[in-house]
């Protein structure tokens, strides 16, 4: 791997001093919102990572959360019951995931909702994006910023999505000079995503929310951001590369179901006096994720035809 990974703006050349190179051991965690929660149904973002270093031992988890923003708002976690409170901070919550999986790496995909306060809201989010970021770093992780993908204008009856593009521009650009700031890693899917899927056809279901074939051509922006050539890779049989990805799938909707069981609220949450005992049945989710990941060790190097099958 002799390309550099391009950091801050790239159209400005900037250039960070090593390549981003997962090592045998990490642990890679996906934080954002929607985009990054719904890459988990369809495993391409994390099929690219995996098959790029077959030889070695990385592990992912995706935190992502739906509607989240860089103050977590989205994961705050509070209620009320009789004599039984709790309050917890979004941002809170989101840390204690991150270190809970003992994160080395942490790819952070946000602004996409932001962008709707335009300008004008734009040092906000920076800064709490800044505060976020001090709380990361302080572990010690090696930190890849995403920008938002842009919107996609599939005509009447949905809106025209330019203006919105506008505003998702300025943030990616703005993303990219905290990235340089921050001495951070950079990838610009608002810019490499159409480049990506150039004549590739629909990519989302509404023109913000990406099909499984958008987020398949996600995976090539986001491998072309950081810079990394195909070449580098030595490929899989398509059988393979699917078995691979359903795998991944799996995967990680166990461990969605294990760290955001749907009825939280009273195995963890403030009437866990009601079912709080059933709590320790989310550590049996842990041996059939380990199930899987060692089913992916197996799979994610290269094979003949013959050995796919």
């Amino acid at each position: 791997m002799g390309t550099l990974l391009t950091i801050g703006l790239l159209a400005h050349g900037l250039q960070a001093s090593q390549p981003l190179e997962l090592r045998d051991g990490d642990r890679v965690v996906w934080l954002g919102g929607t985009f990054v929660e719904r890459a988990q149904q369809h495993g391409y973002m994390e099929l690219a990572l995996t098959t790029r270093w077959p030889d070695r031992n990385v592990t992912f988890r995706n935190l992502g959360w739906s509607a989240d923003d860089v103050f977590g708002e989205s994961r705050k976690y509070y209620g009320s019951y009789q004599s039984t409170t709790l309050d917890v901070g979004g941002r809170e919550r989101l840390l204690a995931n991150v270190e809970a999986f003992d994160a080395t790496v942490v790819f952070a995909n946000y602004g996409a909702n932001a962008a709707a306060g335009g300008s004008e809201a734009l040092e906000a989010f920076l800064r709490g994006y800044r505060s976020l970021l001090d709380d990361l770093e302080e572990g010690g992780v090696r930190i890849v910023l995403l920008s938002p993908i842009p919107r996609e204008n599939l005509g009447a009856p949905y809106p025209d999505q330019a203006g919105y593009n506008e505003n998702l521009r300025l943030y990616s650009d703005a993303i990219g000079r905290l990235a340089r700031e921050r001495e951070h890693y950079f990838a610009d899917l608002f810019r490499e995503l159409p480049d990506a899927a150039r004549d590739a056809g629909q990519l989302t279901d509404n023109g913000i929310h990406l099909t499984a074939r958008g987020y398949s051509y996600a995976a090539a922006a986001l491998e072309a951001a950081l810079g990394w050539d195909e070449s580098d890779r030595e490929p899989l049989s398509a059988q393979q590369s699917e078995q691979l990805r359903q795998l991944i799938v799996e995967k990680d909707r166990l461990y969605f179901h294990s760290y955001r069981p749907q009825n939280d609220t009273y195995l963890r949450g403030f009437r866990e006096y009601e079912q709080g005992n059933n709590a320790g049945e989310l550590l049996e989710f842990l041996p059939l994720i380990r199930l899987q990941e060692e089913k992916i060790r197996e799979l994610r190097k290269p094979r003949s035809t013959e050995e796919s099958k």
